[in-house]
């Protein structure tokens, strides 16, 4: 974006939104659901504005390599998360990851371990494939 920001900021925000995550995913707790969400909403208006811009982005470094450049799949995936955080967040439903019987506990990180899993292909794959097919 041009934006003189130092690389110190950025690894900053990645620890917040480390926290911000475990916070939300461990304690069901509002402000951390929003927090998240509001990042995740921050994040997907930055893509938007880079690919209407269409500014050179090589990677976002998302999944800790050079090679995955933001597409649409970032979009999708920050949408479904910004709608899910945001909605549970107003809602007051929020719960902690390991709380009630064994048998929702496991659904839960279950749930958890398949979303990551589809987030890394669509991301890493998805924005690989993406690169190849561009002329």
């Amino acid at each position: 974006m041009g934006l003189p920001i130092h690389d110190q900021v950025g690894r900053l925000l990645g620890g917040v939104e480390v926290i911000v995550g475990f916070g939300a995913l461990s304690t069901g707790f509002v402000p951390f659901l929003l927090a998240q969400g509001i990042m995740y909403a921050a994040f997907l208006g930055w893509v938007l504005l880079a690919k209407m811009k269409a500014l050179p982005m090589e990677s976002c470094g998302c999944l800790g390599t050079p090679d995955t450049p933001p597409y649409w799949g970032h979009m999708v995936v920050d949408s479904i998360a910004v709608i899910s955080s945001l909605g549970v967040a107003l809602s007051g439903q929020g719960r902690r990851l390991f709380e009630g019987p064994p048998s929702e506990m496991a659904a839960g990180l279950a749930l958890v371990v398949l979303g990551a899993a589809l987030s890394w292909v669509v991301i890493g794959d998805g924005a690989r494939l993406y690169g190849a097919l561009k002329p």
